[in-house]
């Protein structure tokens, strides 16, 4: 796997020290689109899951949507179904107006 170094400043801008492999930008560009189809899904889908997942941790990876009591308890669902917890759009659903997204 190619790794790049962080970005420099330069007279020009800002610029990549190493620019990526077109497959590897390739491959970056498809996950950020699929985490972006994933997060347009689940915000479109939040006042139905409220009704029945007020208080819970919530994820959608490719269409695919999870829910749990506990963090720990999702990201366990998610590793079961053989997905990277990292790359799943999480969020607890809650209608208190408390907001918690995590990426990572």
């Amino acid at each position: 796997m190619t790794t790049s170094h962080p970005p420099r400043f330069t007279s020009t801008g800002l610029e990549l020290a190493d620019p990526l492999p077109p497959e590897e930008e390739a491959r970056q560009l498809e996950e950020l689109r699929r985490f972006s189809r994933d997060s347009r899904l689940l915000a479109s889908m939040r006042e139905d899951l409220l009704k029945e997942h007020d208080g819970q941790w919530t994820a959608m990876y490719e269409g695919r949507f999870f829910h749990a009591h506990g963090h720990e308890e999702l990201v366990r669902a998610l590793v079961d179904a053989g997905i990277d917890p990292g790359l799943a759009v999480r969020k607890f659903l809650s209608s208190s107006g408390m907001i918690l997204s995590l990426r990572a």
